[in-house]
């Protein structure tokens, strides 16, 4: 006689939660090259995705559409488009 043995699997899914950034407050940091640093703090933080999309939030939160060249470049170099 032979037993049988019933093994229940149940899958466990970790969610890896990322850390939300206040917009509002992260571009009030893009007056001027001092504060920049508030920002680059958040690229190691997150995806590229979410880096892109940051960039793009603000960019839309300036005048022009444009960043001060030197935040623009660290995002650029950051995502490997430089």
């Amino acid at each position: 006689m032979t037993k049988k043995k019933v093994l229940e699997v149940t899958e466990v899914t970790q969610t890896e939660t990322t850390p939300k950034y206040n917009i509002n407050e992260l571009a009030q940091h893009l007056c001027c090259a001092g504060q920049f640093g508030h920002i680059l703090d958040w690229l190691t933080k997150l995806n590229e995705t979410e880096v892109r999309t940051l960039r793009d939030q603000l960019r839309s939160r300036t005048g022009n559409n444009h960043m001060p060249w030197l935040l623009e470049h660290k995002f650029r170099r950051h995502l490997g488009e430089e």
